[in-house]
């Protein structure tokens, strides 16, 4: 495959303007999908005034799947530019994981789109002296956008078909691999997942001040932030050919979102709060040889004494986490000094260590844990994945019976406020049942049963309603100033029309549900109206 290489295409005479608003790109989805009867009178229209011979049905496909994913795009930010592979040998037809059979066709109606000036092109290169490359850039021209302006659907009508598969294997290359021939594979975990992407389908997520959906996280390398209610499907992916390896749920735009972003998604316009199991490889491992490490040992597992070298506690944690985390995912020891610079950051002090500082390091570390040092250099990570990815199962499964929506971001998840109680009960009891053990995740609730808590809700609850109504409505206006940030036009914009979207594809939205959800948890004492701010949780 081309190597993203900015200045090789400047310097293929581009121009530096030119190759700088190619930047801002994503590659071509070939999930990208709708079945809204306008969107097929829209390729339809499209279809007739510009195609014709060959399979029409297959053409079609095609061409449904390259017009939307340019109008999505052109939705999430009107910049943006869509990269696709013109190589034949990219497409792989009969793969599990392209169930609309996308196939090299794809070029065919790239390029005719093209001829008849409904999309820009600037066309990729490969450089085969220095090996890198570059994918052509697509988006709609003038026309298109015409077309796309008068269109009788929005983006909130575009998805991806229903039969996309939520499972993924990978082999030890990384490259996606086929296990439909084994009977029955993992019926309920596509279950699981088909009812959560059902759910967050009808979730409204978002930032509310950011003023465009797109937030470069770092334009040197190409890395973008996509806000968009078009980007939240999740799978779950297994590594190493093995379903026993990994197992991590992958997908929601909100995995890519940096920790002071997150803190400000709401969920259904409510705030919302993260909570994370603390050092959750550690204390699994710890689980593993028996001993409940919050219990008995309690110690911060990253933190390490002063070294030769440094002495800052700060930093020193710093440092032996990212050891830490490496020691477990190498199979060779010697390999760990090199992974340790690569990892760190351009400027970043461990960069420039020596072997032997290194060296120093491993062994502060196995000295803090003699227990599990065994586990070191054997490449137990992906196995400790597959546990934290049955423990997020574990506490899906418990929202979702709910009807609440949660956001998972491996080891920690998001909620609305209302709901932090139930989930730091469900992630300790998560914890128990993978585990097998009653140890603790480091969760508040550790020797409370779920009835204490409830009744802890409940109580909270009657204790709000005894009070007066202006006293309770000066509070609601406190709460939801501190709780509420600036909401931006587009934000608002978005929202109204994800509320009229959901009102009219279900007798029920899923607002309307979430209110009868909550008021169903209220009765039950199992949500009180008063909200902890983040400060006193």
């Amino acid at each position: 495959m081309p190597i993203e290489d900015l200045d090789d295409w400047e310097d293929n005479d581009l121009g530096a303007e030119k190759a700088a608003a190619l930047r801002l790109s994503r590659r071509l989805d070939v999930h990208t999908w709708s079945d809204h009867p306008e969107v097929n009178q829209f390729v339809d229209s499209i279809y007739e005034s510009h195609f014709s011979g060959g399979n029409e049905r297959i053409r079609k496909r095609h061409l449904k799947v390259v017009l939307l994913d340019l109008y999505v795009a052109w939705w999430e930010n009107p910049d943006l530019k869509i990269s696709v592979s013109l190589n034949r040998n990219d497409y792989k037809r009969d793969s599990i994981y392209n169930e609309l059979h996308i196939s090299a066709r794809t070029i065919d109606v790239v390029y005719r789109l093209h001829e008849v000036k409904l999309i820009e092109m600037a066309k990729g290169f490969f450089d085969r002296n220095r090996k890198k490359g570059f994918l052509t850039r697509i988006w709609p021209s003038n026309l298109l956008l015409e077309e796309f302006r008068r269109a009788r659907f929005g983006y909130l009508d575009i998805s991806y078909s229903a039969k996309r598969m939520p499972i993924v294997l990978r082999n030890d290359q990384g490259e996606n691999i086929d296990f439909s021939l084994l009977p029955n594979a993992f019926r309920e975990e596509i279950q699981q997942l088909k009812s959560y992407n059902h759910l967050l389908s009808r979730t409204f997520i978002s930032i509310p001040d950011i003023g465009r959906g797109t937030i470069a996280l770092d334009f040197d390398k190409h890395e973008y932030l996509f806000v968009s209610q078009a980007r939240k499907f999740v799978n779950r992916v297994y590594n190493h050919s093995s379903f026993d390896l990994g197992g991590r749920f992958y997908g929601g735009w909100w995995q890519n979102c940096p920790k002071h972003l997150r803190e400000k998604i709401l969920i259904n316009d409510q705030p919302t709060i993260e909570v994370d199991f603390s050092s959750i490889h550690p204390t699994l491992l710890y689980a593993q040889v028996g001993i409940d490490y919050w219990r008995d040992i309690g110690a911060d597992p990253y933190a390490i004494d002063a070294l030769s070298f440094q002495n800052e506690p700060s930093e020193l944690r710093r440092l032996g986490k990212a050891l830490l985390l490496i020691l477990l995912n190498s199979n060779d020891r010697s390999v760990v000094p090199g992974a340790l610079r690569f990892n760190a950051m351009n400027g970043d002090w461990i960069k420039s260590l020596k072997d032997v500082q290194v060296e120093e390091a491993i062994e502060a570390l196995e000295a803090k844990h003699p227990d599990i040092s065994t586990y070191f250099h054997t490449g137990s990570a992906l196995e400790l994945m597959r546990q934290d990815a049955e423990i997020s199962a574990h506490i899906l499964s418990r929202f979702l019976e709910l009807n609440v929506p949660i956001l998972l971001i491996h080891d920690s998840y998001i909620v609305e406020d209302s709901m932090g109680e139930i989930l730091e009960l469900a992630m300790q009891a998560a914890f128990t049942s993978v585990t097998e053990t009653d140890f603790a995740s480091k969760s508040k609730f550790v020797g409370q049963t779920y009835d204490d808590v409830m009744l802890e809700l409940g109580a909270r609850y009657d204790a709000r309603q005894s009070r007066g109504s202006e006293q309770e409505e000066e509070e609601d206006l406190q709460l939801y100033r501190s709780k509420n940030p600036v909401r931006s036009d587009r934000y608002l914009k978005e929202l109204r029309e994800f509320r009229i979207w959901c009102r009219e594809g279900e007798s029920s939205s899923s607002f309307e549900k979430h209110n009868e959800q909550e008021q169903s948890l209220r009765m039950q004492g199992y949500v009180g109206k008063t909200k902890k701010t983040r400060k006193e949780r």
